[in-house]
């Protein structure tokens, strides 16, 4: 896999909407076909943009023409990007260097990314609104609700990790102790199929409710 940036006159998908000032990105599969050599024609595996304020990677095969001369050597800001089922702890150290690159830590004051991740589950959220239930469970596999769920959960995540490697919480960690908290607040003979609080399911039992 190589890693080329794209000149302007690339022509690419019209699917994919490129902001002001970003910068495109072909992540280049150009492996041996069966016959053993070199495939003439390179197989596009990522588009990947670069705006001032976001990291976009966009998954889904490109229908892209693309002359050799519109080719610029890798760029160095995305040369060691992991972007293939990378761990929390890669997209961190991706994250982090980000925004040391622009400087952009003295802006980071934690109560902001803690407002900033509450703003972009809001986006998330507005996916949603006036949609009812079963149209949206619909409309959430189709292609543009899909790319439009993948960077608002994306932006949700990014945050998140930014709040934890400021305080220093190793988040999976964090969340598996969470989990088993959770399992112990909710025992299953208790807790299946009801949605009560773990603080009112004793109360659901003396009731004699049945769980």
């Amino acid at each position: 896999m190589q890693i080329y940036q794209a000149a302007a006159t690339q022509q690419k998908s019209g699917r994919f909407p490129i902001e002001k000032d970003t910068r495109i990105f072909l992540l280049i599969d150009t492996t041996r076909n069966l016959t053993g050599t070199r495939n003439t024609t390179p197989t596009f595996s990522r588009l990947v943009t670069v705006a001032p304020d976001r990291i976009t990677i966009y998954s889904t095969q490109l229908q892209t023409t693309l002359v050799e001369n519109h080719l610029h050597p890798p760029h160095a800001d995305l040369q060691n990007m992991t972007t293939e089922n990378p761990t929390l702890e890669e997209l961190t150290e991706q994250l982090v260097k980000f925004r040391d690159e622009r400087d952009w830590r003295q802006f980071h004051a934690l109560k902001d990314l803690i407002l900033s991740l509450s703003l972009e589950a809001s986006e998330l959220l507005e996916l949603s609104q006036w949609k009812p239930e079963k149209q949206f469970e619909e409309e959430a596999k189709t292609e543009p609700m899909q790319q439009r769920l993948k960077e608002e959960c994306a932006d949700v995540l990014l945050y998140l990790l930014l709040i934890c490697e400021r305080c220093d919480i190793d988040l999976p960690t964090a969340a598996a102790e969470k989990i088993a908290a959770n399992a112990r607040k909710y025992p299953v003979d208790k807790s299946r199929g009801t949605s009560a609080k773990y603080t009112d399911l004793s109360a659901l039992e003396l009731t004699g409710y049945t769980i």
